[in-house]
């Protein structure tokens, strides 16, 4: 009896000692919790570096903790949305929403919002919607649906057409059916809401002065907008050729594909001048013409008085790319000091 009783009290030390040696995995701070305001948090340092730390992380957390591992997968998949990583964030909320709703539907929820983010930086407003939808339909809190219902506002907003704040030279303006322009796919945009700014582009193509071949060169960005990039239409509003003229592109009333993604294209009327002004690529560079630059200031201006838009809320494609400085030198170093100039005169 006496030596069954050290056997039990030997393994009862045993079992003891192995369990202090034996890292139990605990709930980590540091990580993000399944809640919509940790997962859209900025980021403390960079996102490349809290992307690592989060891979890292991922193995290491058990798999009974199943919201903390969705946190943690989601929070990488907002991460890679901001650095512009469409296709790793969207494989990441795909293998969130898999599995039956019933027994997560929190996380279901999230990825779908987050998914609806990845379609607004994608220019997909109708897919867009449906994640939305989707993310409606699991209740996980009143902050989440706040960012939900404040995102179907951004989607379906109401439209103002402010009056002329004074008279402005008129501009004389190509319309869309003179340049053979094809029907708009309205269920593919968003509604523009009253702008507020305004970006100038270039074509990054060398172009001739001749119309017929003006009118082509636009017919092709808006096949290519329409038929490789799935958008509603061609994405800038206005293209000013090398003769000056101002060619419509897609109607005001719809907000524009030009800026970077949906959330950059809110408010913001987009130019494009034709030709390439950025030396040192493989396309022949030119430098804008005299035309190029009264029309795209007359039209600025008039643009500026018609919705009430500050001049100094003029900007290059550079300096609004949602993935920062160095994203792009569009509209090139031979136009950008003309656009600085044209908002420089609105802060004097």
């Amino acid at each position: 009896m006496r030596y069954w009783r050290w056997l039990g009290a030997g393994l009862l030390v045993a079992l003891f000692s192995a369990c202090r040696t034996i890292d139990l995995p605990a709930m980590d701070p540091s990580l993000p919790s399944l809640h919509v305001e940790d997962l859209l948090a900025p980021t403390a340092s960079s996102a490349t570096r809290e992307i690592d730390r989060l891979n890292k992380a991922l193995p290491r957390i058990p798999r009974h903790q199943r919201e903390q591992r969705a946190a943690v997968v989601l929070r990488i998949a907002v991460l890679q949305t901001r650095r512009g990583n469409l296709r790793d964030a969207e494989r990441l909320v795909r293998r969130s929403i898999g599995g039956h709703p019933s027994s997560r539907p929190r996380a279901i929820g999230l990825a779908w919002f987050v998914q609806h983010r990845i379609d607004m930086a994608r220019d997909r407003p109708v897919a867009a919607r449906g994640a939305l939808e989707s993310a409606a339909r699991y209740t996980f809190g009143p902050a989440a649906r706040r960012r939900i219902a404040s995102a179907r506002a951004a989607l379906t907003p109401r439209v103002v057409r402010p009056a002329p704040t004074k008279s402005t030279t008129p501009v004389a303006i190509v319309r869309r059916g003179s340049w053979g322009s094809a029907a708009a796919r309205p269920r593919a945009m968003v509604p523009m809401e009253a702008p507020d700014r305004i970006t100038v582009h270039h074509s990054a193509m060398w172009t001739s002065p001749d119309l017929v071949t003006t009118c082509k060169l636009v017919r092709s960005f808006q096949r290519y907008h329409m038929n490789q990039l799935g958008w509603g239409d061609i994405g800038y509003h206005y293209l000013i050729d090398r003769t000056g003229k101002v060619i419509e592109g897609r109607e005001l009333r719809w907000q524009g594909a030009h800026a970077g993604d949906g959330i950059a294209n809110q408010r913001n009327i987009g130019i494009c001048l034709l030709g390439n002004f950025q030396p040192g690529t493989k396309e022949r560079v030119q430098r804008p013409s005299t035309k190029q630059l009264y029309s795209l200031e007359l039209l600025v201006t008039s643009l500026s008085d018609m919705h009430g838009i500050p001049v100094a809320s003029v900007f290059t494609h550079a300096e609004v790319h949602p993935k920062g400085p160095g994203a792009t030198k569009c509209p090139g170093m031979y136009l950008t000091p003309f656009v600085r100039q044209l908002r420089s005169r609105g802060t004097q």
